[in-house]
């Protein structure tokens, strides 16, 4: 009796090792669970389609370059890496192998930031697995980009792509600015030097906005009204033309924009009209083109234009 007992004890014990082997074959090498996938990304800079990356002002130019990538159900981190970007550079290309997906394929999201110093403030670090995605993803900027002056310029981008097994994905990300730009020219075909005062641009200035304005179309809460965008004192020079630059967070609302300059005694003043409609609103990525030109007897002309991100073919001088 004890020999047949322990016939069927081994017989069992064979039986359970022949069982676990077979789910550590499965789990291991069967493909039904899953398997390894890449993705080659590209990133480069939203800008206007007759510019490059290079053609922006310094300031504006990606200069660090961070991407995350993090499975979109969970939010794990499975990426977090930095990039320096060199001037020549146009656009940069990272290929993010062994990504472990399912069978049935999986979603990774992506986060591109550009230049992530000029926002975050003393102590804050992007760096590691832990960084919150949800805080990152409704991350508001309140920065003044106009103080100091061509100060360094954020760029952001979110992207979600379902991988499969065994696949090898491509992609582009083009990183948005999160501010609009206005770039004031001025072109002085008097003959002399011309002294222009309490040169503004008026309408709605938001205080603030969101850094991905792809995941967050709105506008914060609690957005205040900072005032007239100014230009001060301005001197253009005989013959001369020359560009001044704001940033502003997009906005919009009942308040028209409008250019106002004294010139002499008598004060300019014009409103900003696309096509019949009022100029209200401008959004992130896109750039309001003023062109006054000075002209004899103190006439001035006007036009403008918004457009894609663009770079200024003009001398930029330094203001504050």
């Amino acid at each position: 009796m004890r020999k047949h007992f322990r016939t069927y004890c081994l017989l069992a014990v064979a039986v359970v090792a022949v069982a676990l082997l077979s789910v550590s074959c499965i789990k291991d090498n069967d493909p039904a669970v899953g398997g390894k996938a890449s993705v080659t990304m590209t990133f480069t800079t939203r800008v206007s389609d007759n510019v490059t990356a290079e053609n922006l002002l310094d300031n504006e130019q990606m200069r660090k370059l961070r991407v995350i990538v993090a499975r979109s159900g969970t939010n794990d981190i499975i990426y977090n890496v930095s990039y320096d970007i060199q001037p020549a550079e146009k656009q940069k290309v990272i290929r993010f192998s062994e990504l472990t997906v399912s069978e049935e394929g999986e979603d990774f999201d992506f986060y591109a930031i550009a230049n992530e110093e000029a926002f975050l403030g003393e102590g804050e670090s992007l760096e590691g697995k832990s960084v919150d995605l949800n805080a990152l993803k409704s991350r508001i900027l309140k920065k003044d980009f106009n103080s100091p002056a061509l100060s360094k310029i954020p760029q952001a981008a979110f992207k979600t792509i379902k991988v499969g097994p065994s696949e090898n994905t491509s992609a582009i990300m083009k990183l948005l600015f999160p501010l609009a730009k206005v770039v004031l020219n001025f072109d002085n075909q008097t003959g002399e030097s011309v002294d222009l005062s309490n040169v503004a641009i008026s309408g709605k200035i938001a205080d603030r906005g969101y850094l991905f304005k792809e995941i967050n179309t709105g506008y914060p809460d609690d957005i205040i009204d900072k005032g007239p965008v100014t230009f001060g004192d301005i001197v253009v020079p005989d013959e001369q033309a020359v560009s001044y630059i704001r940033y502003l967070y997009p906005w919009t609302s009942e308040n028209t924009y409008k250019l106002t300059a004294t010139w002499g005694s008598k004060t300019h003043e014009v409103v900003f009209k696309i096509g019949d409609e009022e100029l209200k609103k401008l959004e992130a990525g896109q750039q309001l083109n003023v062109n006054v030109s000075l002209l004899v007897n103190k006439q001035v002309t006007i036009d403008w234009k918004v457009d894609d991100w663009n770079p200024v073919t003009n001398d930029v001088p330094s203001f504050n």
